[in-house]
């Protein structure tokens, strides 16, 4: 059943042959917040999509499931002020099982994972410069006798160090030595 076998007791998540992904039990349980029975019980009912033994076709059953509880809020006979919060409770719902699922399947990244990537891109960034810079430093006195201050060549780049500093305050804060008051050092030494 696909390149990526589901393990039913922990829900974790493979895909099927046809390249749809898949879901155990116990991961779609905990995604929709519901009871592993009743995951097997809407199964059941032709509204969650069963791959194989303990495996569920995650988008599909998601968006089955999401539907299934729009129309069952939309049903009811209850009084009109009932039907509303009813029907907006569980749009909500539904609405954050499409979320969920968006997530799971990888199409939007959370804010925290993005920045997160982006200040370890920019550190990595700055600490490549600054071996860069020091290596010139090296190779100039030893090939052609040229002294030369360090922070003379991070001032040649001042423009890209205040740039790199401004999308990340913290990689500045974490070095006594900060991309900024590089920066300004360089500048005020050639400017």
């Amino acid at each position: 059943m696909g390149d990526a076998a589901v393990d039913r007791e922990d829900g974790g998540i493979g895909y099927g042959d046809d390249g749809s992904c898949l879901i155990g039990l116990n991961g779609l349980a905990d995604l929709l917040g519901i009871s592993a029975r009743r995951v097997q019980q809407y199964a059941e009912d032709g509204v969650i999509v069963k791959a194989g033994h303990g495996q569920y076709v995650l988008r599909e059953s998601v968006r089955r499931y999401c539907e299934s509880l729009r129309e069952s809020a939309s049903g009811r006979n209850a009084p009109a002020d009932e039907r509303a919060e009813k029907t907006r409770l569980l749009k909500f719902q539904a609405d954050m099982m499409e979320l969920k699922l968006a997530e799971a399947s990888g199409q939007f990244l959370r804010r925290d994972e993005v920045e997160m990537v982006i200040a370890e891109g920019i550190a990595s960034a700055r600490a490549e410069f600054m071996a860069s810079a020091r290596e010139l430093k090296k190779l100039l006195d030893k090939k052609h006798g040229i002294d030369i201050e360090l922070s003379d060549i991070i001032g040649i780049h001042h423009s890209t160090l205040v740039r790199l500093a401004e999308h990340s305050p913290e990689l500045a804060g974490d070095d006594p030595r900060g991309l900024v008051e590089m920066a300004a050092a360089g500048e005020s030494e050639h400017g």
